[in-house]
């Protein structure tokens, strides 16, 4: 069911017993949001279950708006890795993405949320995703070698978007820094000038958030660059 439209969601539920009775009594979210060209989201329909599960209406959480980093909607640690995920399935259709994230309620309570998410047509733009979600905060808080499983990937997901941002030659760069080269003599290796490969540097550093080399060194040796 890609193409769908408002008045086809209704209709199903009114026609489909089953549907009906899954939508109203299964303990998630079912939620159709709007993707900008950013890659941030806005519901635009809802189940019931949707004000339960995240503490606004449907309503109040279109007039917060696009759910970016000045929203306070998500874990702003969570934000990249979301947008990633959301802008991988709109590039290709056809996967389906899970993604696990913290959620602040419209109180303040922040919770962990599963996310099942595939790109669709709604109302003929196929800029929306339709998504099924539930609380895993309990499961979280109990288990915390789970926590730690799920902070790592978070995390790798969000060192994975960062090389993304690196050109070819910037990772070549970093692979020579961490293998202890200094500029002057990446420079003369490369038959560049000083100032260039220091350019570089300064870019590798802005696009990574990091502050010395100590720092690019390990984050070459935790995701495989060096």
């Amino acid at each position: 069911m890609e193409k769908i439209s408002n008045k086809s969601i209704n209709s199903l539920i009114q026609e489909n017993e089953f549907l009906k009775r899954l939508i109203k009594e299964a303990p998630v979210t079912i939620h159709i949001n709007k993707i900008d060209e950013n890659g941030y989201n806005m519901p635009v329909w809802a189940n019931d279950k949707y004000e339960k599960l995240l503490g606004y209406t449907l309503h109040e959480r279109q007039g917060v708006g696009y759910a970016n980093k000045k929203s306070g909607i998500y874990h702003e640690e969570d934000i990249e890795a979301i947008r990633k995920a959301i802008k991988m399935g709109m590039a290709d259709r056809t996967l389906e993405e899970s993604l696990i994230f913290r959620f602040y309620k419209k109180d303040g309570e922040l919770r962990w949320i599963y996310i099942h998410s595939k790109a669709i047509i709604y109302k003929g733009d196929p800029n929306h995703v339709l998504s099924v979600g539930f609380d895993v905060t309990e499961k979280m808080v109990l288990n915390p070698k789970q926590l730690e499983v799920y902070t790592k990937e978070i995390s790798q997901l969000k060192n994975h978007i960062k090389i993304c941002r690196l050109t070819r030659t910037e990772k070549e760069i970093i692979k020579e820094l961490a293998l202890g080269l200094t500029t002057k003599q990446i420079a003369e290796q490369r038959s560049r000038s000083y100032e260039t490969i220091n350019n570089h540097k300064r870019n590798i550093f802005k696009k990574l958030n990091l502050h010395n080399i100590s720092e690019l060194v390990a984050f070459a040796k935790n995701t495989g660059l060096d």
